[in-house]
């Protein structure tokens, strides 16, 4: 009767953990968050880009209308 026991209970935690591991494993894709991460500095960078190219464009407007006589 213990043996029994032992025996179901060992199996049903071996099965659950198999089945709990089988579960993460399907959940998890791989490089998602990666591919995010990359995604949000790309649009960082070229936002930061932007912002100091309008700055510059901004300077040699001003620059070139104060040399108008």
């Amino acid at each position: 009767m213990l043996l029994g026991t032992y025996v179901r209970a060992t199996l049903m935690i071996g099965v659950v953990s198999t089945r709990l591991h089988a579960r993460a494993r399907s959940r998890r894709q791989p490089d998602t968050g990666l591919a995010t991460l990359e995604w949000v500095a790309l649009a960082i960078v070229a936002v930061t880009l932007a912002a100091g190219a309008a700055v510059g464009i901004k300077a040699v407007i001003n620059r070139k209308i104060s040399e108008i006589p």
